[in-house]
Protein backbone atom coordinates (compact mmCIF):
# COMPACT_ATOMS: atom_id res chain seq x y z
CA UNK A 1 0.00 0.00 0.00
CA UNK A 2 2.68 2.48 0.99
CA UNK A 3 4.82 1.74 -2.04
CA UNK A 4 1.83 2.28 -4.31
CA UNK A 5 1.25 5.61 -2.62
CA UNK A 6 4.88 6.55 -3.15
CA UNK A 7 4.64 5.60 -6.80
CA UNK A 8 1.55 7.75 -7.13
CA UNK A 9 3.40 10.69 -5.64
CA UNK A 10 6.29 10.12 -8.01
CA UNK A 11 3.98 10.10 -11.00
CA UNK A 12 2.32 13.26 -9.80
CA UNK A 13 5.66 15.03 -9.41
CA UNK A 14 7.00 13.88 -12.76
CA UNK A 15 3.83 15.09 -14.48
CA UNK A 16 4.14 18.42 -12.71
CA UNK A 17 7.71 18.78 -13.91
CA UNK A 18 6.76 17.72 -17.41
CA UNK A 19 4.16 20.44 -17.59
CA UNK A 20 6.60 22.97 -16.16
CA UNK A 21 9.26 22.07 -18.71
CA UNK A 22 6.72 22.25 -21.51
CA UNK A 23 5.74 25.71 -20.36
CA UNK A 24 9.35 26.87 -20.32
CA UNK A 25 10.07 25.94 -23.91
Amino acid sequence: MQSSRLLDLQNHLSEKWKVRLDNLT
